[in-house]
């Protein structure tokens, strides 16, 4: 009966030992301007010039540190349902691109009216052309956010 208890306590020390040191030693990202290297590496294949420029130089700000998570991020495959989706997405029904889009991203609303005017986007873009509005996980993120006019003040129109 000793002999178990004490096989017990060994095994619960080294449990918690194990659960202390892995975080301990595992290395947390690089951060520039509040973003991981993961996020300024995904900004680096998005379709604004500004912020694949931006990407750019928060990438080579952050030098040498961000290699070993780059090559990570390079080396991490979609996942395995992506590819399929992707190719197969534009012969599904709207109706059902629409429910996957919704399910998996945090979406409240999309606008159907776009299919028909997708010109809105350009000529009412904070109007009639917007195209998603977004759940927020944590609302009290929103305060820390720029106001439109402090935006435009920030970069300089």
């Amino acid at each position: 009966m000793k002999k178990r208890r004490l096989i017990l306590l060994a095994i619960v020390v080294g449990s918690s030992a194990v659960i202390l040191v892995v975080p301990w030693r595992s290395r947390r990202e690089p951060v520039y301007q509040g973003k991981t290297v993961t996020a300024w590496a995904s900004d680096l294949n998005g379709p604004d010039p500004q912020a694949r420029s931006n990407a750019g130089v928060a990438l080579h700000a952050m030098g040498t540190a961000a290699v070993p998570f780059l090559v990570q991020s390079l080396n991490r495959r979609d996942p395995i349902f992506k590819q399929p989706f992707l190719s197969l997405a534009p012969k599904l029904p709207l109706w059902f691109r629409r429910l996957v889009v919704q399910t998996l991203k945090p979406f409240a609303a999309i606008n159907d009216r776009l299919d028909k005017e997708p010109a809105l986007v350009n000529s009412d873009p904070y109007g009639a052309g917007w195209m998603i509005k977004v759940k927020p996980t944590n609302p009290s993120e929103m305060d820390a956010l720029m106001k439109s006019d402090a935006y435009t003040k920030h970069i300089g129109q």
